[in-house]
């Protein structure tokens, strides 16, 4: 695909469609129209929404999707047609995979974690797989399993890991960590910020399940936690640590101007060059503490309900530690902040690159579906 950053895409023909429209499903798309290039596939990438600033942050070219869905297949004309998630009842990948579906092309959803498995495709239909792709690529088995709990066939969910850990783990393997040091000598803790879950909003706030109470002002689920966090720390001045809140790319510096004095917040830039320079990384269900880890970061998950740990895989697995209550939270700290709380993930392992495992995927979907519309010979 050419560099094309944001431009219209209405000439281009693919054999493959990608569309995607919410950072979390662009993370897991970087770098797949090029490996797919190289297999033969001609790729095209349509990003919509926040996904758009997330791949031009990424260096990864794209176009500006336009039109509805049957026109957008009619001018790309695709043979299999690739589609992430998006926290949007009305997202553009619904309509786009029934229309696909309707007229016999290939359907496959990219899903980045188990979070809201009942919620991603049901539109605003009360059907969790109303506009579920044919197949799913899922990043861990927790995200397998909250797919299988609704119904969808274990058969045709595809556990292929997440490109995000293979990035992580070659930053690692080609960068040292060197921390930021504080010009007071602190230890610097990155905080992981959530925002609002646009499925579910009442996620976002307090219920009568949280087993932490914040400062009591706030039902803001990030805001309780991050108070948690900072008494806690004010609780062990021994650790004499700054906290450094790096927020979602969804959110604003200006959504925590009510911890003026207490944060700075640093918006933007490489997301592991800012894990790797800090002591620990300290986040709820964010992807980013998994990727934290890999680059070999002390992490911990600060979740204000024990049922939060299903949301995430390497959590809900113990690979990386959470804590649900004050008590748990202030014992934790100076083990993590020693560097003795190390997560249990590495990356990159002997399957290889979760990146060429997902390009191989969709390249064998393509080769049926090219091979189904051969004429009999």
């Amino acid at each position: 695909m050419a560099n094309a950053c944001g431009q219209n895409a209405k000439q281009q023909m693919a054999d493959i469609l990608i569309h995607v429209e919410d950072p979390g499903a662009a993370n897991m798309v970087v770098g797949l129209p090029g490996k797919l290039a190289g297999l033969g596939c001609d790729t095209i990438l349509l990003a919509s929404s926040h996904a758009k600033d997330f791949l031009a942050s990424k260096g990864q070219a794209f176009f500006a999707r336009q039109g509805t869905p049957l026109g957008v297949l009619n001018i790309q004309k695709p043979k299999v047609v690739v589609v992430g998630t998006s926290e949007h009842k009305q997202a553009f990948s619904l309509p786009l995979t029934r229309a696909a579906q309707e007229i016999g092309i290939p359907t496959i959803g990219m899903v980045d974690m188990a979070c809201n498995a009942n919620n991603r495709f049901c539109g605003e239909e009360d059907d969790p797989l109303g506009y579920i792709p044919d197949n799913l690529i899922v990043p861990d088995q927790a995200t397998k399993d909250a797919y299988i709990q609704i119904g969808f066939p274990a058969k045709k969910i595809f556990l292929l890991g997440h490109p995000a850990y293979d990035r992580a783990y070659q930053f690692r393997q080609n960068n040292s960590v060197k921390v930021k040091q504080n010009q007071a000598g602190k230890k610097r803790i990155l905080f992981l910020a959530e925002g609002w879950d646009l499925f579910d909003q009442k996620l976002s706030y307090r219920s009568k399940d949280y087993t932490l109470e914040g400062r009591g002002g706030d039902n803001w689920r990030t805001a309780i936690v991050l108070e948690e966090l900072l008494d806690a720390l004010d609780s062990l001045p021994e650790i004499n640590a700054e906290v450094v809140v790096r927020p979602h790319p969804k959110m604003t510096a200006s959504d925590f101007d009510r911890f003026e004095g207490e944060i700075t917040v640093e918006a933007g830039g490489d997301p592991l060059e800012a894990a790797s320079k800090a002591d620990a990384v300290i986040g709820m269900t964010s992807m980013l503490l998994i990727e934290a880890a890999i680059v070999g970061r002390p992490v911990l998950s600060i979740l204000p309900q024990p049922i939060e740990r299903d949301w995430l895989g390497p959590i809900q697995d113990g690979d990386i530690l959470s804590v649900t209550n004050r008590s748990d939270l202030v014992k934790a700290l100076p083990s993590l902040m020693a560097g003795k709380i190390p997560a249990l993930i590495s990356g990159g392992g002997a399957e290889g690159l979760a990146i060429d495992r997902i390009v191989y995927h969709i390249a064998a979907c393509f080769r049926r579906r090219q091979s189904s519309a051969l004429p009999a010979q």
